[in-house]
C-alpha cells in the first residue's frame, strides 16, 4: 500500500489563529523513514506567511514536535495578530523519505481560504438587525451586511477552483465593507 501524505487547515472561533494537522497515516510507512518534512505557507502575493521568528517558507518541521501546529499571537513591532485578516494561503506539506515507495504521494498542496473575520462581522451585524428590526429598513446596511455572505462564499468557491488570486480580490473587497459598515448611513 502507498503511502499519501495528508494535511487539514481549520480556524476556530479566535480569528487570529490556524491550525495545521498532518494527517498522514505513518502506519505504510514509520515516521523514522523520512529525513524531512516541511511547511510552506505562502499568501495570494507569492509572500510567504512569517509568525514572529519563523518564516514558512519550507520551514523544516520535526517529527519530534507532534503532528498539529497551532499559528496565533501577535507582532510586537505592531501590537498585531500575525493573522490579523481573511487570507486565501496555498499550504504545502512536504515529506523527504529515506526509502521511497512505488506509488507513494509524498507532498500535499492544499489551499485554504480562511474566512473567518468577514464571517464575524456577517454574524455580529446580523445580530443587531435580530434586536433591532427597525436596521432591515436601511437598506444601505442590509446590502452590506448581504455582500459580505456574498464575498466570503464566492472566496470559498473561487478557492475550490484553484484561483488563489481570485479568492484574495474576494476577502479583501469583504474586509473593506466589513470595516466600512456602520448604522446610519
Amino acid at each position: 500500500m502507498p503511502f499519501i501524505t495528508s494535511i487539514t487547515i481549520s480556524q476556530g472561533a479566535d480569528c487570529s489563529q490556524l491550525t495545521i494537522v498532518d494527517a498522514s497515516t505513518y502506519n505504510v510507512e514509520a515516521t523514522g523513514t523520512f529525513t524531512a518534512r516541511k511547511l510552506t505557507i505562502r499568501k495570494s502575493d507569492g509572500t510567504y506567511l512569517k509568525v514572529g521568528n519563523i518564516t514558512y517558507n519550507e520551514y523544516v518541521w520535526p517529527f519530534s514536535a507532534g503532528n498539529t501546529i497551532l499559528l496565533s499571537g501577535t507582532d510586537s513591532a505592531t501590537n498585531t495578530a500575525f493573522i490579523e485578516k481573511d487570507y486565501a494561503f496555498t499550504i504545502i506539506l512536504a515529506l523527504t523519505s529515506s526509502s521511497p515507495q512505488s506509488g507513494s504521494i509524498y507532498t500535499k498542496t492544499e489551499l485554504a481560504v480562511l474566512v473567518c473575520y468577514i464571517m464575524s462581522a456577517f454574524f455580529s451585524n446580523s445580530n443587531k438587525m435580530a434586536l433591532n428590526p427597525s436596521l432591515e429598513k436601511e437598506y444601505r446596511f442590509v446590502k452590506d451586511v448581504m455582500r459580505l455572505f456574498i464575498e466570503q462564499e464566492s472566496a470559498k468557491k473561487a478557492g475550490i477552483d484553484g484561483d488563489i488570486g481570485a479568492s484574495q480580490s474576494c476577502l479583501d473587497r469583504g474586509k473593506f465593507v466589513s470595516d466600512a459598515l456602520k448604522i446610519g448611513y
